[in-house]
């Protein structure tokens, strides 16, 4: 069992990594299992992607793009091992779900930051951004000049804590790796992983693609989750909202628990099974009717 800690960094992401190649070898030998890397960091740390099943329907879902958000890794390596080690979950066949999907997971899209607030808690107390500064979650081609507006409106001028979206679209070592891997395998919908607000995003300056609504309104159900249209600053710029853009495919962002970040780990347990049961309605298709 994955060891829940009271922070979580790069080392203990990687000593996780290791873990799970140890104890599910078999599903490696099967390839219903495989570790990749699709990029690094300003500080040479890997972008790891995490690979579940040999299905035709490929989905991809990602965390910790902001760095006090590091929960969102915790969720989705703990969620990986549930995947390996039960045959359901929530009533989800987890059978059905390896042999129908091809998901991938890229569980800590920001780890300099991570180190940088999880080893120097009192120098980055509030910081979100990557090493640079720039906020990778409005580093993405999806409104970035509309976002500039508001980004000076907030007098926001250069590299900080927090909601500086950098010198130019996908400027950025962790935002072009996303967007190649995105482009590169045709994803049919995809997820982001934030905190906090138990809120769940799932469109851009009103393009809502095909079969998004049934979908939403059932992760909502599931979790009692709002749905909300984001507006201002957290409308343009992100991951999801660049794929919509992109691909006009269902693409998600979801804000776990709420209070202040970073979450405490007391609140891990409850965070978890309501994000399981959205990530288990996201992914699997016999529940959302999309192919």
């Amino acid at each position: 069992m994955l060891r829940i800690r009271d922070y979580y960094d790069y080392s203990a992401l990687q000593e996780d990594i290791l873990d799970l190649k140890f104890r599910f070898q078999n599903l490696f030998d099967s390839r219903l299992f495989e570790v990749n890397t699709i990029g690094q960091t300003a500080l040479n740390k890997n972008l790891y992607c995490l690979k579940l099943g040999t299905g035709s329907v490929k989905i991809t879902i990602n965390a910790t793009h902001h760095a006090l958000e590091w929960i969102t890794s915790v969720i989705i390596m703990k969620f990986i091992e549930d995947i390996c080690q039960n045959s359901t979950i929530f009533g989800f066949n987890i059978l059905d779900i390896l042999e129908n999907h091809s998901i991938y997971f890229v569980p800590m899209v920001n780890p300099d930051g991570v180190e940088m607030v999880t080893h120097q808690k009192a120098k980055y107390k509030n910081w979100q951004a990557n090493f640079y500064g720039v906020d990778i979650n409005h580093n993405y081609d999806a409104g970035f000049w509309k976002y500039k507006e508001i980004e000076k409106s907030l007098g926001i001028t250069g590299p900080c804590s927090t909601k500086y979206s950098g010198p130019f679209p996908e400027s950025e070592l962790e935002t072009r790796a996303m967007t190649n891997f995105t482009e590169s395998l045709d994803f049919a919908r995809v997820m982001a992983l934030h905190s906090q607000g138990e809120e769940i995003y799932y469109s851009y300056n009103k393009i809502i693609p095909t079969g998004t609504l049934e979908l939403a309104h059932k992760m909502s159900d599931i979790s009692g989750y709002k749905l909300l249209t984001p507006v201002s600053a957290a409308a343009f710029g992100g991951y999801k909202d660049w794929f919509i853009k992109k691909f006009n495919r269902p693409g998600f962002t979801i804000e776990v628990g709420s209070g202040v970040n970073p979450l405490p780990m007391s609140q891990f347990d409850q965070i978890y099974i309501k994000t399981a049961k959205i990530i288990l309605t996201f992914i699997n298709r016999l529940h959302t009717n999309l192919s």
